[in-house]
């Protein structure tokens, strides 16, 4: 950064600072916000603080009009600070929203499916369960059976869980390391999965040898999905601040 734009970045800061003290509680609120959300772009700093001029003034104008910055904008506030950060810095959304969108679909979708495959399961044991007690006083053979059921539920969940996520997370730069490690997680939970299933598979005999490593080409194909979690968490990382 030259001499001439720190200079200029230090004015602009200093018009800012000043002219949010004009603002009432709710824009300032607002203006805070927007500003939160646009640092998280890779902006620079004399960018940044010219987005905030513009804020800045638009609140102040609001404010005379005797409406809210947010009631003057007429659109989500995220929305009008896309538009306006492309048009200064000529940034559109990061690509890592996309990969979080594409994560949080497919870690929704097998969830649900999951989800309802295990209360399938679950309950056709009961089921078959509470009926062979009634007519024999045994259930231990359908144990193993209602705990997978169970196991399976639980897998259905987290992954619902971790598409939502990814989903909501996507929308909000701000929440990158809470994506970031939704995405560690989910991408730890599924390799240690499919080392098991592996594990398994090696140790069934009665399989063809070919069938065995179709089955663990494809399973480390599915991991292409954490990664995605991770590395769309990873680019969505807010902006450090430096100039």
């Amino acid at each position: 950064m030259t001499a001439n734009t720190q200079d200029l970045r230090n004015t602009l800061e200093a018009q800012n600072f000043q002219d949010e003290q004009i603002l009432n509680k709710e824009n300032r609120k607002t203006l805070h916000k927007m500003m939160k959300y646009v640092r998280t772009f890779p902006l620079k700093s004399i960018e940044i603080e010219q987005i905030r001029r513009d804020l800045t003034g638009m609140a102040i104008e609001a404010q005379q009009r005797g409406t809210s910055l947010q009631a003057m904008l007429g659109e989500n506030p995220r929305k009008f600070c896309d538009e306006i950060i492309y048009s200064i810095g000529g940034i559109k959304a990061p690509g890592g929203r996309k990969l979080l969108h594409i994560a949080g679909c497919y870690y929704q979708i097998i969830g649900v499916i999951a989800i309802v495959d295990g209360l399938i399961a679950f309950f056709t044991d009961l089921i078959v369960a509470a009926g062979d007690f009634l007519n024999t006083g045994n259930t231990s053979l359908y144990l193993a059976g209602l705990l997978t059921s169970l196991w399976t539920l639980a897998i259905g969940i987290f992954q619902y869980i971790a598409g939502k996520k990814a989903y909501q997370y996507a929308k909000d730069i701000t929440k990158a390391k809470l994506a970031l490690r939704w995405g560690v997680s989910v991408l730890a939970f599924d390799f240690i999965y499919i080392i098991l299933e592996l594990i398994k598979m090696f140790d069934t005999s009665s399989l063809p040898l070919g069938l065995i490593l179709f089955s663990g080409m494809l399973s480390i194909l599915f991991l292409i999905f954490p990664i995605l979690y991770v590395v769309g968490a990873y680019r969505n990382r807010p902006h450090s601040g430096t100039p």
